[in-house]
């Protein structure tokens, strides 16, 4: 009996040994399966915490990235405030030359910088007189200069020579004029297209008209009043050196190409009573000059003024120029005026004792309706009388006698 209890005990015990190995052991179990998910836990923990670190690491360096670009955009801008106060600066200085320029006389002004040709040979091209360019010019205005010019090119014209004209005054009196010969466009300035720099014989053929039938061979540059504000564009261009090149030579880098030369033979050029930028553009694409003026002591007085004021300026920028001379306009019948006449002539007469080799032409343009009231329907040189056509077949050839006629030799 005792023997079998012991062995009971003896089996209790070890029975509760394996429940007690077999409890312990689920327990390691469960305890290392809590360890290794905490485990995995930590790890998904660490890794969360190194990827945010690394997105604030690339957060941080793409916003040191921008501050460095920002950074370097600021330095820009500071260089540039720099540059534009000394711009700024020198644009002040040139403003000041400027109104000191312009408060001077307009000789002064056109004088103001040293000459830049258009061409090497710039002297010779306008020696050459290929093609005759024929300004008509006075300061003062109202001395029938527009009709004259007209009327000049009806002559030419009908002489058989191919004739291009360029109306350079703002109020385009000489466009109004031929509006009537051949078809006449919208009143716009096509003429500031020949002041483009690098224009060509297709600019030059392009903005400008024929004159119709009557005037076959003549074609017409227009201008209108929008034609002053470019010119007052370009002058203020120049006067500060900001185009590149010289203003004042805009036309005759045009005008005396080989290519303008094998197309037309004489070239006529109405410009204003003033010393604008047309005006000198005019001046110094030109071989000829003509001054038109009434006779009388009013018309007479600025006579001298404009040839001096154009001599002086041209024996810089064109010393080639010659003055075909001053032609009497509007001329009084015989029975009324002639006193004043008389001392317009001999006001003229003495103020171009300081021109050698300027004077009075022999023809006259009489003051007649059948002149002063054809514009803008006809021209007397090819409607009028045979009178009034032989007034300016005769100015004609004394014209065109003089600009064919060999250049004086300067001194």
């Amino acid at each position: 009996m005792l023997n079998w209890l012991d062995g009971k005990g003896i089996v209790t015990a070890v029975v509760g040994a394996f429940v007690g190995a077999v409890f312990k052991w689920l327990l390691d179990r469960r305890e290392k399966a809590q360890l290794r998910a905490d485990i995995k836990a930590q790890e998904a923990e660490t890794r969360r915490f190194r990827e945010s670190l690394d997105a604030t690491n690339t957060r941080l360096a793409a916003q040191e990235a921008q501050n460095a670009e920002k950074q370097r955009e600021l330095d820009r801008l500071s260089d540039l405030l720099k540059g534009k106060g000394i711009d700024i600066e020198q644009r002040e200085d040139r403003l000041t030359e400027l109104l000191a320029t312009l408060r001077d006389s307009e000789t002064s002004l056109w004088a103001k910088f040293d000459r830049r040709l258009p061409f090497p040979d710039y002297d010779a091209r306008i020696g050459r007189r290929k093609p005759y360019i024929i300004t008509l010019a006075n300061l003062k205005g109202g001395v029938g200069k527009t009709t004259l010019t007209a009327n000049l090119v009806a002559y030419f014209d009908k002489l058989g020579l191919r004739v291009l004209v360029i109306d350079l005054d703002y109020q385009g009196s000489l466009t109004t004029m031929l509006r009537s010969f051949g078809e006449p466009k919208d009143r716009t300035s096509s003429v500031n297209k020949l002041f483009m720099p690098g224009a060509q014989l297709g600019t030059l053929m392009s903005n400008t008209r024929t004159l119709g039938e009557k005037l076959s061979r003549s074609r017409l540059a227009a201008a209108f009043y929008d034609f002053a504000r470019y010119e007052d564009y370009l002058m203020i261009e120049w006067l500060l050196q900001q185009g590149g090149d010289d203003v004042r030579y805009r036309l005759a880098a045009l005008l005396l190409q080989d290519d303008v030369a094998k197309e037309f033979d004489v070239i006529l050029i109405d410009v204003a009573p003033r010393m604008t930028t047309g005006t000198v553009n005019a001046l110094c694409a030109s071989t000829h000059v003509l001054v038109p003026t009434i006779f009388n002591p009013l018309s007479a007085e600025p006579v001298q003024n404009f040839i001096r004021m154009a001599k002086g300026l041209m024996d810089v920028l064109n010393p080639k120029l010659e003055f075909v001379g001053v032609v009497e306009t509007m001329s009084p019948p015989a029975n009324q005026g002639q006193r004043a006449r008389a001392e317009g002539k001999r006001i003229i007469s003495e103020g171009l004792q300081e021109f050698p080799g300027i004077g009075i032409l022999r023809s006259k343009i009489p003051r007649q309706p059948a002149i002063a009231d054809v514009g803008g329907s006809s021209l007397a040189a090819l409607t009028g009388n045979r009178a009034t056509r032989g007034i300016f077949e005769n100015l004609g050839r004394e014209v065109f006698a003089s600009v064919k006629r060999e250049p004086q030799a300067t001194a």
